[in-house]
């Protein structure tokens, strides 16, 4: 059998395959014998016409099954002797065959082009978030969980800022007609989304009165979306007063205000620490990414992953249709190439360094968490699902990137940039 290799591009190929008939002849016959056994002809009992009578009359036909059967085989051999790793399934472009003559077939596929991981072992820089827990956060979140706490009041008054309306919402489109059903809402005026103009657009207004107001479109900020607002309540919110018996409500092992506001500060700094943590892992992916930008990717690869995202999203949101697919992979593709990238790297690294999570890793995190467990009747009840396939197929995943990020964290350098806590990747 001899092979071929034609580049049609960086991401796709054809082989050209060309058996002589002295290889492939008696793997014919043999088929042959195989095939006329379920063909009638007239004058005849079925499987019992003659050879020549039979590849007269069906010649062509015989041909093509004889391809169609045995294609696969010498797809096989032609990938194992190149050493080429299909992205997809071969399409035949190509046949050339007759009785007696040399089989030339030919077949296009995707495959993914050769790469190299960058030298990250020289280290490589990558940012790591700095902020410094202030007084004035700690002050806020105390502020936070007064809210929480806080009694409320219905008031009959017009609403004032701080006020929760539960109100009938209502979403319009631009000639101001409703587009859904009213949805009963808390809002509150002051907080969240509800800033600045829509606040001062719900200042002073009064039970069964409607309003309307403007925000911002979640998926694109320069889209503006007007609601009608309907209040059927106005409560005030009468927060409780920073004493010590604030703080043994909010937790009953404190013992006054000082020991909450260091619960806080500590509180903070560990949200804080995970907010770092995942900002350097994104950065880092970023770094191998950037390395990685010449590198083209089968359309087909992305294509699939485009679609699993999409059937993922589906089970997520109820509102996503089929319809939306199109949209869905022209807004997703740059991410969907970048998560691509990002797992070839992964799994080029992982194979490489031979990082591997053993049997006595996953037990040993197991029993970890089940210590954490005090309640014994809770121990015994979370245990089976704790020991279920599932669960330690997904603690397996979550082991192996940990001590992956390990390995690549010895070789990093970082640079400290001060940022706001609130968007510590500065995105």
């Amino acid at each position: 059998m001899e092979t071929k290799i034609n580049e049609k591009s960086k991401t796709e190929i054809e082989i050209d395959i060309k058996i002589p008939w002295t290889e492939i002849g008696k793997v014919y016959e043999s088929f042959l014998s195989k095939y006329s056994k379920n063909i009638n002809m007239p004058g005849f009992r079925k499987g019992k016409a003659p050879l020549e009578i039979i590849e007269k009359k069906h010649g062509q036909a015989i041909e093509w099954e004889f391809i169609k059967e045995n294609f696969w085989t010498y797809y096989s051999k032609a990938i194992e002797e190149k050493k080429i790793q299909p992205i997809n399934q071969p399409q035949i472009t190509n046949v050339d065959f007759k009785k007696g003559e040399r089989l030339d077939i030919s077949f296009q596929f995707q495959i993914l082009p050769e790469w190299d991981l960058p030298n990250y072992k020289k280290s490589f820089k990558v940012e790591k978030p700095y902020y410094k827990i202030t007084k004035k956060d700690v002050e806020h979140s105390i502020e936070e969980l007064r809210k929480k706490h806080a009694k409320t009041k219905e008031i009959k008054t017009p609403a004032q800022m701080g006020n929760h309306l539960t109100a009938q919402v209502q979403k319009l489109d631009k000639n101001g007609n409703g587009v859904d059903k009213p949805q009963e809402t808390v809002i509150p005026i002051g907080e969240q989304i509800f800033t600045g103009k829509t606040a001062n657009d719900l200042t002073g207004i009064k039970v069964d009165e409607t309003r309307t107001i403007t925000l911002e479109d979640p998926a694109k900020k320069e889209n503006k979306i007007k609601f009608k607002v309907t209040p059927s309540k106005i409560e005030e919110h009468i927060l409780p007063e920073l004493t010590d018996e604030f703080a043994k409500k909010v937790d009953p092992k404190l013992n006054d205000l000082k020991e909450l506001n260091n619960l806080v500060n500590s509180e903070l700094e560990k949200s804080w620490e995970k907010e770092v943590e995942k900002a350097v892992k994104e950065n880092i992916a970023d770094y191998f990414i950037e390395q990685l930008s010449d590198l083209e990717l089968p359309s087909e690869m992305v294509e699939n992953y485009l679609e699993k995202l999409f059937e993922d999203e589906k089970k997520q949101n109820p509102k996503v249709k089929d319809e939306d697919l199109n949209e869905f992979k022209k807004t997703m593709k740059d991410q969907a190439i970048k998560i691509i990238k990002w797992v070839l790297v992964k799994n080029r690294i992982i194979e490489n360094e031979k990082v591997e999570v053993t049997e006595e890793n996953i037990k040993n995190e197991v029993d970890k968490i089940l210590s954490n467990i005090k309640d014994e009747k809770q121990k015994e009840m979370y245990k089976q699902y704790y020991n279920s396939k599932e669960f330690k197929e997904n603690l397996k995943s979550q082991l192996l990137e940990e001590k992956l990020m390990d390995h690549i964290k010895e070789f990093v350098k970082y640079k400290k940039k001060k940022v706001d806590k609130n968007n510590p990747t500065g995105r």
